[in-house]
C-alpha cells in the first residue's frame, strides 16, 4: 500500500476507534461528576442544609457558588491543561537525512532522534513516519497540595445588619475536606509525511481515558453555642458532619493536532527548522478530554551533529484560545545520541512559562467585621509555570520498527501534575 494511502486510513481508523469507545450520551459529564464531589444533599444547590433550620438553610449558597464553583473551574482547567500536555510523539524519527548541495536527501547513520523534543531534519520527499504511543499517569498534587488533602472553607452570607460576623452566628463556617484521585491514559496515533525534501506535514489523533474518584467531608463549625446551621436532625440533635462523593470515567477522542515543519537550513553539522502545530478542539470539554478552543504552537528548532550525539534547542510560543486558559512561552533543551547499535537515548529539559496572570482566580479570603480573615482554600495563589525532565530510549527492534520508552517527571509542583508520566511507543518509517 503506498504511503499516500496509509495516512488517511490510519487516521480514519483512529477516529472510528474513538467513536466506538466513547461514552453514551446519557452518561453524566466528568464536570458534573467533579461537581458532585462538593455537592452535599439532594437539592440543586451545592450546599443543602436542613430546611428545619429555617431561613438559615440557604445562607451558605452564595459562598458555595463563589468558592466551590470557582475551585471546580480551577480544577477543570488544570486537568484539561495537563491532558493537553500529553506527549504526541516527535515529528521525525529513525534515519537522519541530510541535504546535499543540490537539495537531495542522503541517509546517514546515527541517532534515531528525540522523544519529546524536536530536531531540524525533515523526512524527505514522499517518506512517511507512522507511530502510536501509549501514555499514562496519576495526578498527585495541585500547586504542591496533595489532591488527597484539599480543603475549602465556606462562610456565612452577610445579612442585616451589614458586616460579616454580626450577628455572631455569621461566624459559623463549613469546612470541606476533599480527597480526589484522578488518572489518565492516552493512546496517540500519529503520522508525518514528507511533502517535499524540506517540508513535512503531520497529524496526531489522541484517544484519552480519564478516571476521577473523589469524596468530601463537610463539617459545620458553630461558634455561637446554639446550632443555627446543620445538615440534618433538629435544633436539639443537630447533625453537623456529612459526607459526599462521586466517581466517573470517560474515554473519547481528544484534541487532534495538525503539524507542519519547514527545514530552514541543513548541513552535516547542524540545521534549523520552524514547526507549527494547530490543536483542533475535537475533544469534549465537559469531559475534560479537550480544551474546547483551538490552540496554536509555533516552535523554532535548532539542532547540531556531534559525532553520534545530536543536541537540540526548541523555543516558541503556545497560544490558547480559551477564555480561562493562559498562553505560554515554550522552551526545550536536550540531546539524543546513539550509545549502542540500534539503541538511542534521549533527554530533555522542558519549560512552559505562563503568560500573564492566571485566567481562573482562586477565591479571596473572607473578611469579618472585626478585620480578621478566613482563608477559603489551602491552594496557594501563584503562577503555573511548568518545568519537567524527560528521559527516554529508542531501540530498533527489527523490520524497520523502533520501540520507544520514556519517562516525564515534574521539576516543580505547579499546576496539576503526575509524579511520573510514562510513555511506550512503536513507530516506523517508510
Amino acid at each position: 500500500m503506498p504511503p499516500r494511502t496509509r495516512v488517511p486510513l490510519l487516521l480514519v481508523g483512529a477516529v472510528l476507534l474513538a467513536s466506538l469507545i466513547a461514552p453514551g450520551a446519557e452518561a453524566q459529564s466528568m464536570r458534573t461528576q467533579l461537581r458532585n464531589v462538593f455537592h452535599f444533599g439532594t437539592c440543586e444547590d451545592l450546599i443543602c442544609l436542613s430546611t428545619s433550620s429555617g431561613e438559615h438553610g440557604t445562607h451558605y449558597n452564595p459562598a458555595a457558588a463563589e468558592v466551590a464553583e470557582t475551585l471546580i473551574d480551577f480544577l477543570s482547567n488544570a486537568i484539561q491543561t495537563s491532558i493537553a500536555n500529553v506527549p504526541l510523539g516527535a515529528t521525525s524519527s529513525g534515519t537522519i537525512f541530510e541535504l546535499d548541495p543540490s537539495g537531495i536527501p542522503i541517509a546517514t547513520s546515527g541517532s534515531a532522534g528525540p522523544v519529546v523534543g524536536e530536531r531540524s531534519q525533515t523526512l524527505g520527499r514522499s517518506r512517511l513516519l507512522i507511530g502510536a504511543n501509549f501514555t499514562g499517569g496519576s495526578f498527585n498534587t495541585l500547586r504542591g497540595v496533595p489532591l488527597s488533602d484539599l480543603a475549602l472553607t465556606l462562610t456565612h452570607e452577610d445579612n442585616d445588619p451589614p458586616g460579616l460576623g454580626n450577628p455572631t452566628f455569621e461566624r459559623d463556617t463549613i469546612h470541606i475536606a476533599t480527597s480526589l484521585e484522578a488518572s489518565i491514559k492516552a493512546l496517540s496515533v500519529y503520522a508525518t509525511y514528507g511533502l517535499t525534501n524540506r517540508i513535512d506535514i503531520g497529524v496526531a489523533v489522541p484517544i484519552v481515558s480519564l478516571d476521577i474518584d473523589g469524596s468530601s467531608i463537610g463539617t459545620i463549625v458553630n461558634t455561637a453555642g446554639f446550632p443555627h446551621h446543620f445538615w440534618g436532625g433538629d435544633f436539639a440533635s443537630p447533625i453537623l458532619v456529612d459526607t459526599t462523593g462521586s466517581q466517573g470515567s470517560v474515554t473519547g477522542i481528544g484534541d487532534i493536532a495538525a503539524r507542519i515543519k519547514f527545514n530552514l537550513a541543513q548541513t552535516a553539522r547542524g540545521g534549523a527548522a520552524f514547526l507549527t502545530e494547530v490543536r483542533v478542539p475535537t475533544g469534549n470539554q465537559e469531559d475534560f478530554l479537550g480544551s474546547g478552543s483551538p490552540a496554536v504552537r509555533g516552535l523554532f528548532v535548532a539542532s547540531a551533529r556531534m559525532g553520534q550525539m545530536t543536541p537540540h534547542v526548541n523555543a516558541g510560543f503556545l497560544w490558547r484560545g480559551g477564555r480561562e486558559q493562559n498562553s505560554a512561552i515554550l522552551s526545550t533543551v536536550g540531546f539524543d545520541g546513539l550509545v549502542a547499535p540500534g539503541l538511542t537515548i534521549a533527554a530533555d529539559f522542558l519549560g512552559q512559562w505562563q503568560v500573564g496572570a492566571s485566567r481562573v482566580s482562586l477565591p479571596a479570603a473572607a473578611r469579618y467585621i472585626d478585620g480578621s480573615l478566613v482563608r477559603r482554600t489551602n491552594i496557594p495563589v501563584r503562577r503555573d509555570d511548568l518545568l519537567g525532565a524527560s528521559l527516554g530510549a529508542k531501540y530498533l527492534v527489527g523490520g524497520g520498527f523502533i520501540a520507544v520508552a520514556n519517562a516525564l517527571l515534574p521539576l516543580d509542583d505547579n499546576g496539576v501534575r503526575p509524579s511520573l508520566l510514562w510513555t511506550f511507543a512503536l513507530e516506523r518509517s517508510f
